[in-house]
């Protein structure tokens, strides 16, 4: 059922056996997950049903970092949260995105591939995808669409696919309202995590409306499910017990905070695109889903060159923002730098008509300095507001300009075209770099305290009935998009407790 916390009695408590604090991904799929149990289940969502200006407001925070976006318009404070403006591409992390990697500090997760994957097909259905798939060898023979023949050791071709997508607050809402065990309510923002003395559980939570309605609720465990900026907001702004914020007696709530890089890379001479059906070359719909092909940087490549997973996909020239409409594709194509596969060869063939942008979609390696911590400034619920220190390191833009080289030595090696870029000396390429709307590993998940905030279960170091989901439990990234591994860690958390709860 849906309510409102404006029509709450000020001063009342709340009570539940579980409180998830947001409803957008992360926090409908984890209530739905329990909706055939014994638990009474509150979930407390600051939005509406649709976009409020004031209420989003509430996201306004600072950026004093690498350019980043705007953090009010970067999510979306109402129920169904940032699926409300997502475009839907989804993929699974890989193995090699679990494991420890010597030549990236601070990376490895707690728990493997193999431990997700059934949750990643759990999560395949909320987010309305087809096959639980992901191979260029399961898409090429449904399409009829063969990917280029790559070497592997150098480039391969995976695949993304796309939810429609799936608008989680409109998709689930009846769902959600119909379920007996489960109370959405509204306009209900929690303001501060109050531990109980010696801080080693969640006593209650301070709950507050812009209308000026002051409650608390009271859960037998609590689930923080607010995405990667307002989770360590929150935690860090619960200072009233444990002094430096909830679950950061290590220095670790807010840091790590990593976004996916993305930006067009290089132009790139594929005259056989055109002319061939292929893989890459916009989206395809496929046994009930929509498919598109990218090139992936080869494991051996990565292991021999220290480099991190990168990612490009084929976009028409018109479709890259950073191109001058005015000029032809080849003076671009030459001025910025020289070919890295086979210049001396040109443009052949069609000529402009064949050369596309590749866009990069890549990890970021995780950076201790990266971070969100709170600012001066107070919103009008008397919550100080976020700041974002977005930095990127000498890791990201070498892994970058090492993978440009390999997708144009396995270009020029399979003879289907020539890449032209030099990211590390054209002119501005660092400051192009954008992120995705990707805010991750600000609470990341680590079996041991003085690594992570969260261990392998998602619950809080030394707080025995906090748990967090969503993204900003990431310890690494991948270049997949998030969403399909936010749902798949939410369907997890709930296996988890409802076997605590049996």
């Amino acid at each position: 059922m849906f309510a409102d916390g404006r029509g709450v009695a000020d001063n009342a408590v709340l009570d539940a056996d579980l409180c998830i604090v947001g409803a957008g991904a992360a926090g409908i799929a984890l209530a739905l997950e329990l909706a055939d149990t014994p638990l009474k289940i509150l979930v407390l969502e600051a939005g509406g049903l649709e976009y409020e200006p004031e209420t989003q407001d509430l996201y306004r925070g600072e950026n004093v970092g690498h350019p980043y976006f705007k953090l009010e318009s970067s999510r979306l404070r109402m129920f169904g949260g940032t699926t409300g403006h997502w475009n839907g591409w989804c993929r699974p992390l890989d193995a090699l995105d679990f494991e420890e990697r010597r030549w990236v500090p601070d990376s490895g997760w707690p728990l493997d591939r193999a431990e997700l994957d059934p949750f990643y097909e759990r999560a395949q259905r909320y987010v309305q995808l087809g096959p639980y798939d992901y191979s260029a060898r399961f898409w090429k023979d449904a399409a009829g669409a063969m990917p280029f023949p790559l070497e592997p050791h150098l480039v391969e071709t995976d695949v993304f696919q796309y939810s429609p997508p799936t608008r989680f607050g409109v998709v689930y809402r009846e769902r959600m309202r119909l379920a007996k065990n489960i109370t959405v309510l509204l306009h209900s923002n929690v303001t501060a995590i109050r531990l109980a003395a010696g801080g080693r559980r969640v006593e209650h939570l301070d709950v507050a409306t812009l209308t000026g309605r002051r409650f608390a609720a009271r859960a037998r465990r609590v689930v923080v499910a607010a995405g990667g900026i307002e989770t360590p907001r929150l935690l860090l702004a619960s200072n009233g017990v444990a002094r430096g914020g909830v679950g950061n007696q290590h220095d670790l709530v807010g840091r790590y905070f990593a976004d996916h890089p993305h930006a067009p890379v290089a132009l790139a001479s594929l005259p056989e695109l055109r002319t061939r059906s292929s893989l890459y070359s916009l989206r395809r719909h496929v046994r009930g889903t929509s498919v598109r092909g990218v090139f992936v940087t080869g494991e051996r490549m990565m292991r021999s060159e220290l480099t991190l997973r990168f990612s490009a996909s084929v976009d028409r020239i018109e479709d890259d923002p950073y191109v001058d409409r005015d000029s032809d594709a080849e003076k671009r194509a030459e001025s910025i730098g020289r070919n890295l596969g086979a210049l001396e060869q040109g443009l052949t063939g069609g000529g402009k008509r064949d050369v596309f942008s590749l866009f990069m979609r890549a990890e970021q390696a995780p950076n201790r300095d990266s971070r969100v911590t709170l600012s001066d400034e107070l919103d009008p619920l008397g919550l100080p507001r976020a700041r974002l220190d977005w930095r990127l390191g000498e890791l990201d833009l070498a892994s970058i300009t090492r993978s440009v080289r390999a997708l144009a030595r396995a270009f020029g090696a399979a003879g289907i075209g020539h890449v032209y870029s030099r990211p590390e000396q054209e002119e501005g390429f660092w400051d192009r770099i954008e992120g995705g709307f990707h805010h991750m590993g600000t609470a990341r998940m680590h079996d041991d305290a003085r690594r992570g905030v969260v261990d392998r279960d998602c619950r809080v170091h030394d707080v025995a009935n906090l748990y967090l989901a969503g993204s900003c439990v990431f310890p690494t990234t991948g270049f997949a998009n998030p969403t399909l591994t936010i749902v798949a860690l939410a369907a997890r958390l709930a296996r988890h407790l409802r076997v605590e709860a049996a």
